[in-house]
């Protein structure tokens, strides 16, 4: 049998729904209408083992509820509840939400094959459901710049009193520290080479062991230090870039062609190869990478890439909500760099993508994502409509 493991978890409104008299008028109908989507899907009506999880805040009286209620529907339909052991199919079941529904998953695994049924359930009314719970993104505003940015980190890995932000350009990097919930600027250090000409430059700046860090730009790679002073030296290189600061997923960056060219590099990583890319959301058992055609895939080990069924921008991380520790989708508009853009979270079940947070809108065009060390947070570039450059740190934080 093949077991499915749902990935993400969508917690996202703190509220017990079996106090709610809606709930259980409404979980009869939506238990025999999920139960029969199953049965559709399945040939027959077999001896079944079915296992439920909940990664929903629905009370443990609510899923005892619901699971009562689906072991009828399925059983007046012909299903004959056994042991794994004795089972021919099995029924994998996760209790999961979003901003407006109760989404219910299912996986029929028969022998080799299996199949997916998905079931929204519309969330009642209540008052104890406020927006002070629900999940929202926030911006802090780093640095701002006339001339390109390109990518930026904090090298303590957090932004406390007295941290380093570093930030690179297409021929510098600029120093700052954090004194008194301000970002001071401290010293602009060149590469010491030519800036690249590009239409469309990409770069990448990751923190390393102590007050050390590496910048990479196409064909080149530069390491550095902090110390009393910031210094740096470059090299002509071909080595693969981080894709995000905690170096776990490395890349290797086809700077004539401005995307990564699907060959992987890191611990367990070898034979993981997938098509050429844009940028790459890492979490912790699968990814989701922006194609170059335009779409984005969710990858997980060697199995074969699934097309998500949303057409977002190129630019994509992955992020902790810091909510409920589940894992966030933080994507761009597929609209070009002229455009005003937005980033939005997202918690995928499957191939579905569910919005976790409404969009955090930019005047401008969001030319770069990237998670942090710690994985609370995520570094974006944006154009502005004035020609300049800002830096952000984006994070999810419980409440509009």
């Amino acid at each position: 049998m093949v077991n499915l493991v749902f990935r993400w978890t969508m917690a996202i409104c703190c509220f017990l729904v079996a106090c709610d008299p809606a709930f259980s008028q409404n979980l009869g109908p939506a238990a025999d209408q999920f139960a029969s989507r199953i049965t559709e899907r399945a040939a027959t009506p077999a001896p079944v083992f079915l296992s439920l999880k909940n990664l929903s805040s629905l009370s443990s009286q609510a899923v005892s509820e619901i699971r009562e209620e689906l072991l009828r529907q399925l059983q007046a339909q012909g299903w004959k509840l056994k042991k794994s052991e004795d089972a021919e199919v099995a029924i994998s079941i996760s209790l999961a939400e979003n901003l407006r529904d109760y989404v219910w998953t299912a996986e029929i695994a028969n022998g080799n094959s299996r199949d997916y049924v998905l079931y929204e359930m519309p969330r009642p009314a209540s008052p104890t459901a406020s927006s002070g719970s629900r999940t929202s993104l926030s911006r802090t505003l780093l640095a701002a710049s006339d001339t390109p940015l390109l990518d930026a980190t904090l090298l303590e890995g957090k932004a406390v009193e007295g941290a380093h932000l570093l930030v690179l350009e297409a021929a510098a990097v600029d120093l700052y520290i954090l004194q008194a919930t301000r970002w001071q600027f401290v010293q602009r250090q060149p590469l010491g080479r030519e800036a690249i000409s590009a239409r469309d430059l990409r770069g990448r700046i990751v923190p390393d062991v102590g007050n050390s860090f590496d910048a990479f730009l196409p064909g080149t790679h530069c390491t550095g230090v902090v110390a009393s002073s910031l210094s740096i030296n470059c090299r002509d290189s071909d080595d693969p870039w981080p894709l995000s600061d905690d170096r776990r997923t490395l890349a290797f960056y086809a700077g004539s062609r401005n995307y990564f060219n699907g060959v992987l590099s890191g611990p367990g990583l070898q034979g993981s190869n997938i098509d050429p890319f844009y940028s790459m959301a890492i979490f912790s058992v699968a990814s989701v990478y922006s194609n170059v055609d335009g779409r984005a895939r969710l990858q997980q080990g060697n199995r074969h890439p699934v097309l998500l069924g949303e057409k977002w921008g190129s630019a994509l991380a992955g992020i902790q909500n810091a909510c409920d520790a589940s894992e966030l989708l933080l994507t761009t508009q597929g609209s070009d760099f002229t455009q005003p853009d937005a980033i939005t979270a997202y918690h995928l079940v499957g191939p579905d993508a569910v919005p976790a947070t409404d969009p955090l809108a930019f005047a401008g065009p969001v030319l770069s994502l990237k998670t942090s060390a710690d994985y609370q947070q995520a570094f974006a570039i944006v154009g502005t409509n004035s020609g300049r450059y800002e830096a952000y740190l984006i994070a999810a934080r419980c409440g509009a």
